[in-house]
């Protein structure tokens, strides 16, 4: 995304340069609004400077990546060296927790099969558990019907109202290290998740089993070519930023706990992935057309949205970076939107 865009930069400042060595623009014609036009550009190249920080220079130094390619050869070549499935017994520093949270589950158990059986609210005008799932993001892309959801307790660091239907669940959820996201992910009766790739390596991505139907491979997760059965009470992690998918084949609908985690030596990162991850979605909602690394550039669509980023996208980028990092600590109307749009996974 980064070196299409700052291919874009490049065309449109030669451009520019063109027309001042033809002499069809010189100084003298922006007048007074010179001095504006001068401090809007050292802020602009300011901003790209900083993005190209954030995106390309800083995952390098702290051994990571960022992925924004839906096409499996990419992504596996991208990715080869990291991590598939981690080993969640306890053995491993990074993973002492997941023992101590398995015994706390019992009760996370208890209240989200609650809740799937009677609902919620009182018994009178009590709402069915299926009304409060939404449709997870990208769902015709990775699904081969609309039968993926998920209920968000926890968005990038901010908690969903979501959460007030599953209090003990969301405070046990709470106390692991630098816990970002959570939501329970619903998958219906014979339905695919076609495969596909996360954001990033830099956090875990975490299941826990809830209600969980047949084992593989009847009903099973498939990462990077290793499948494995999800567990009831039992945690599973794998690198998201991998090539994975799901499916269940059985009669009967899947209940997994999704909640993502930053690893120790990037625990300091949660705050700025978390302000980068929906200044990002937010920028991608407002702009027209697509930015795509799966796509030719010449196409109308792609080349308008590459075209937007490069130029409003980058002051808008990284302006709502510093916004939802030094000024916002809650859930803003923003992320409601997203939801709406089409980014219901994470919102």
């Amino acid at each position: 995304m980064i070196g299409r865009t700052a291919l874009i930069q490049g065309i449109l400042i030669a451009f520019v340069l063109i027309l001042f060595w033809t002499g069809a623009l010189t100084l003298e014609t922006f007048g007074p609004f010179l001095p504006a036009i001068a401090i809007l550009l050292v802020l602009y190249f300011g901003a790209s400077v900083f993005l190209g920080w954030k995106f390309i220079v800083q995952p390098r130094l702290h051994g990571f990546r960022f992925n924004r390619s839906q096409d499996k050869d990419k992504v596996t070549r991208q990715f080869s060296g990291f991590p598939v499935f981690y080993d969640t017994s306890g053995r491993e520093e990074e993973f002492k927790w997941v023992p101590g949270f398995e015994e706390d589950c019992t009760g996370v158990l208890e209240e989200v099969r609650g809740f799937l059986a009677n609902g919620s609210g009182e018994k009178e005008g009590r709402q069915p558990a299926d009304d409060a799932f939404n449709t997870a993001y990208q769902n015709e892309v990775l699904s081969l019907s609309p039968t993926w959801k998920t209920l968000n307790l926890m968005s990038y660091g901010t908690t969903n109202q979501n959460a007030q239907l599953l209090p003990r669940t969301r405070e046990i959820v709470s106390r692991l290290p630098s816990v970002f996201t959570c939501n329970l992910s619903k998958l219906a009766p014979r339905t695919e998740l076609r495969p596909h790739a996360g954001e990033s390596t830099c956090y875990i991505r975490c299941h826990l089993g809830i209600e969980i139907p047949a084992m593989a491979p009847v009903t099973a997760l498939h990462v990077a070519g290793e499948e494995r059965s999800w567990e009831e009470g039992k945690v599973m992690a794998f690198c998201d930023g991998q090539w994975h998918g799901a499916h269940n084949r059985s009669d009967e609908e899947r209940y997994v706990l999704i909640f993502d985690i930053m690893p120790s030596r990037l625990e300091w990162y949660t705050k700025q992935y978390c302000a980068l991850m929906v200044a990002l979605n937010v920028t991608q909602y407002l702009l027209p057309g697509r930015v795509s690394l799966d796509e030719p550039l010449w196409r109308p669509k792609v080349l308008l949205g590459y075209f937007a980023f490069a130029t409003a996208g980058v002051p808008i980028l990284a302006g709502m970076y510093a916004y939802f990092r030094f000024f916002c600590s809650f859930r803003t109307p923003w992320m409601k939107r997203l939801s709406k749009a089409g980014f219901g996974f994470y919102y």
